[in-house]
Order: C-alpha cells, then sequence, then structure tokens
C-alpha cells in the first residue's frame, strides 16, 4: 500500500516535467562596498527571480508566483585581469568577459564571486496583452528577446519555442529544418522521380522491340533498302500530299500537280483571234 501511494503520489506530482519561467538579469560594473573588494578588479552582477512554473500535464497549465514578499537571488562575480596580455578569444579556456558586456577584444580574468544575496524583485507583472503589427515585425527579427540595452530576458514557457522565441525567424527556420514530415516529403519525392524514370524506360524499351521486329522482318540487304526507300517515300508523301516534288513519277505527271508558278498562265486560248494591231513606227534616227 505504502509503495502503491508513492508511486501514484509521485506520478502525480512530476517533478521533472516541470518548466522555470523567470526574469534573468545581468549588469557590469556593480556596485559592492565589502572588505574584499580589490579597486583594481572589475565587478558584474546576475540575478535571477522565478515567476512562474509550467508544470507540464499537471492539471494547473500555469503557475504564478507572484507573492510580493518573495525575493530574488543576486550574485556579485568579481574578475581580476591576468597581467600576461592574453586576450580572451585566444585563450584556451575562454575566460573572458562572462556576459560579453565589453566589446572588441577581452582580456582574461580570474573570477571569485563577492556576494550571495537576496534582494526585492524587479519584475512587475505586466497584464498580457496584443502585439501590434510593428511589435510582430519587431519580435521577427529578434529585437525584443532582450530588453533595457540587452540587460533583461524574461522567459516565459508559453512564449517560446524549441529554437527560440515564438514568431522569431529564429524559431520559425528552427521548426522548418526540422520538421517532422521531411522524411515522407524526400519518400515522395523519390517515389515520383523513381516512377517517373520507370514510365520513361518502359516507353523507350516498347519502340526499340517495335522497331527489332520491324528489321526482323527483312530479309536480306536488298529488302532492307527497298523497305527503307518505301518508308522514304511514304514520308515524302505524307509532308507534301501530293504536291510538287522535285523528281516527279509517271504516276504524278499524269494527274495535274497542285503546285503552279502562275496561275493566269494556265487559262484557255481565246476563242477569236486577236486583232491586228500596227506595230509603232521606228523613230528616224539622225546620222
Amino acid at each position: 500500500m505504502i509503495a502503491d501511494g508513492c508511486l501514484s503520489w509521485c506520478h502525480e506530482l512530476q517533478l521533472d516535467t516541470i518548466d522555470i519561467e523567470y526574469l534573468y538579469i545581468m549588469r557590469s560594473g556593480a556596485k559592492y562596498h565589502g572588505k574584499d573588494r580589490d579597486s583594481e578588479a572589475q565587478l558584474w552582477e546576475f540575478a535571477i527571480d522565478v515567476i512562474g512554473a509550467y508544470p507540464g500535464y499537471l492539471k494547473e497549465p500555469t503557475m504564478r508566483f507572484d507573492n510580493p514578499s518573495q525575493k530574488m537571488l543576486k550574485v556579485i562575480v568579481e574578475g581580476k585581469a591576468v597581467g600576461d596580455g592574453r586576450k580572451a578569444q585566444n585563450d584556451a579556456q575562454g575566460r573572458g568577459d562572462p556576459f560579453h558586456l565589453s566589446g572588441g577584444a577581452e582580456d582574461v580574468y580570474d573570477y571569485s564571486i563577492l556576494d550571495v544575496s537576496m534582494v526585492d524583485r524587479e519584475f512587475k507583472f505586466p497584464a498580457p496583452k496584443s502585439l501590434s503589427f510593428r511589435e510582430k515585425l519587431s519580435r521577427f527579427f529578434g529585437n525584443d528577446v532582450w530588453q533595457e540595452q540587452d540587460h533583461r530576458l524574461v522567459f516565459l514557457h508559453g512564449e517560446w519555442g524549441v529554437y527560440g522565441k515564438e514568431g522569431t525567424l529564429r524559431n520559425t527556420f528552427g521548426e522548418f529544418l526540422h520538421w517532422y514530415l521531411w522524411p515522407l516529403v524526400w519518400l515522395i519525392v523519390a517515389s515520383v522521380a523513381g516512377a517517373s524514370a520507370l514510365l520513361f524506360g518502359v516507353y523507350r524499351l516498347f519502340y526499340w522491340v517495335q522497331a527489332q521486329r520491324r528489321l526482323m522482318k527483312w530479309n536480306g540487304m536488298d529488302d532492307v533498302w527497298d523497305n527503307m526507300r518505301r518508308e522514304g517515300e511514304e514520308e515524302e508523301n505524307r509532308l507534301l500530299d501530293g504536291a510538287y516534288r522535285d523528281e516527279p513519277d509517271e504516276e504524278a505527271s499524269s494527274r495535274p500537280s497542285m503546285y503552279r508558278d502562275d496561275v493566269d498562265t494556265m487559262k484557255p486560248l481565246p476563242a477569236k483571234p486577236l486583232p491586228d494591231k500596227p506595230l509603232p513606227e521606228v523613230p528616224l534616227i539622225d546620222a
């Protein structure tokens, strides 16, 4: 009974399916007044405020941790530059600016945590609102992923996909590349291409067999030339349809040809002779 109750309780709780929603803040140039502070060292701070959770298959779709008395975690990190002049981009361990807040080549630092404390939270839980066209366009190019000069990131489970924030080019492109129906699409394309190649091969094979059968009916080279000549004449007759020929045969010369250079030359002569016309007088030429 105890084991069954434990399994039922663990199955309903499902701790491994809970996704935390949070506010992440990072800043450079943090202020710290402790005794262990090195005046020449550089300071960074980051804070995490748990603002909700997505419990997965539980009855409650989302949980909000909006208690005003809740605190957020704040950590101050100290970095001392190494004096050998190396740069982070050439360092094997890559111990540069942990938050990439300083542009250009980065010096190599040795880090230490100066302070960990719980401070008042900064997230205000704004009311949800629909995005305008301009805001949707800005989100598509990823301009609203980070807030307030790349210092704040709000992670809400409903706004993020597997490859990035929902509605962004990055997430859309990732879903397109990893679409689960791609294997089916490639299978259909390969099937259509293979079927087309097979039909074309059958078509060529059929006409090749027909040609071989015609060749088998010809006996001897003379018969081959006679059939080729006859086929050429049949093709010529089909093209010209009994019209003009360069070398007309006797049968073609017995019937009137459809081709005429001048139609008026074939008219019958008149029954009455033409009247005699006097010739014009020859002009005298002065010697």
